[in-house]
């Protein structure tokens, strides 16, 4: 399984900044014996990394690296799923692959990475056999040994402020993540569910009913035809009305850029597998 999405951080060791998928699965108190423990058992992966180019800014303490080596690579392990789905040698090709968009925004950063994956050769069909996978080859492309894959990575900064999680109620078909929990060694099952929610808060928290904080917004992306988009806007804030209309707020918006939060993508296939 590749880098899909999570909480990573920047790690200099010496010369050298890791990017490291930090293991949010297993937990324990902040401070504790059994944080510590955790912290030993339970390793965080490798992601990419990069040589240190500068010194440290005397007054921010930044530093420059080479974001290439850290984003024009395989971060979704997308060539194995390649050979997976075809039976085919595909690898990726950073020679001819590159960072093609860059987009800031105050607590957000976004890469686009034009990535090549390729293969020397194609293996030829062969005789199927009950419960054998079998070579085959992508045919939306004029060349089944060259593909071209558009990546986006967004790197978000978390809030000062965490949100408080919310157990789950397995009666309730809810959205959610789940970490193992060592705090209470004693426990029947170590492992505790929350849902997954959005981060709705109120402005007045003393009010029963407010405007929110920041409304949640969906992205109508640019790939969304234009006859499509005034039922696409109104199938997503009738999927998300709230039972108590004015104690949340949604909206939607049309951009012309790739998008890089919650958005609506219209997705073509030479073989479409719905509709």
């Amino acid at each position: 399984m590749g880098f899909d999405d999570g909480i990573v951080e920047f790690r200099r060791i010496h010369n050298q900044i890791q990017l490291l998928w930090r293991n949010t699965e297993f937990v324990a108190k902040p401070g504790s014996p059994e944080a510590f423990a955790v912290e030993a058992a339970f390793s965080p992966s490798l992601v990419a990394s990069t040589a240190v180019l500068s010194q440290s800014h005397p007054e921010r303490k930044t530093i420059l690296v080479e974001a290439n080596a850290l984003f024009v690579a395989d971060l979704t392990a997308t060539a194995a799923q390649l050979q997976r789905s075809y039976r085919q040698g595909y690898v990726f090709d950073a020679r001819n692959s590159a960072i093609t968009a860059l987009r800031n925004a105050p607590e957000s950063t976004t890469i686009e990475v034009l990535s090549h994956f390729a293969t020397a050769s194609i293996s030829p069909p062969q005789v199927a056999q009950p419960a054998v996978p079998v070579p085959s080859v992508p045919r939306s492309v004029p060349d089944a040994r060259s593909l071209f894959i558009t990546m986006h990575y967004t790197l978000a900064r978390l809030p000062e402020q965490p949100l408080r999680p919310r157990l789950a109620d397995a009666r309730i078909g809810h959205f959610t993540s789940s970490v193992v929990d060592f705090a209470d060694d004693i426990a029947r099952n170590p492992r505790q569910r929350y849902v997954s929610r959005w981060r709705l808060e109120k402005k007045d928290a003393a009010a029963e009913l407010s405007e929110p904080v920041k409304p949640i917004t969906f992205w109508i992306d640019r790939t969304v035809p234009y006859k499509y988009r005034a039922a696409v806007t109104a199938g997503v804030l009738g999927g998300t009305r709230p039972s108590r209309p004015s104690a949340s707020r949604m909206r939607c918006a049309s951009r012309s850029s790739p998008p890089t939060l919650t958005s609506t993508r219209w997705i073509m296939g030479a073989r479409p597998s719905a509709g």
